[in-house]
């Protein structure tokens, strides 16, 4: 039984797209070498991440939100992460600081 040449064709045409297809480890948005440290590197000159942004009631009802979501609160102008041992939102506004380090030495 004889095979037809575009069979033929279209077989190797398959392996070698198999041969080309791999798993995606990162994403690069703006470029073409992603940081290996990080799932997702956006890079870019005069654009910014713009996060979900919900109004409170819409934020506290996030069915199981996973542990570090992110999102901006419209109601209180303010970035929040879900901290999932605590079960709480936590708010990226009012973040209590510590006291002031040692003054170092005075540079030129």
């Amino acid at each position: 039984m004889r095979k037809s040449p575009q069979l033929l064709i279209v077989l190797i045409l398959f392996l070698l797209f198999c041969n080309q297809a791999q798993a995606q480890n990162n994403v690069g948005v703006g470029t073409t070498t992603p940081d290996p440290s990080a799932i997702l590197d956006l890079v870019s000159g005069n654009k910014g991440l713009l996060v979900p942004r919900l109004p409170a009631t819409q934020r506290l009802s996030i069915p199981s939100p996973a542990n570090g979501l992110l999102v901006y609160d419209t109601d209180s102008s303010c970035f929040f992460y879900y901290n999932a041992p605590s079960l709480r939102w936590t708010s990226l506004c009012n973040v209590a600081t510590g006291p002031a380090g040692p003054i170092g030495i005075t540079g030129p």
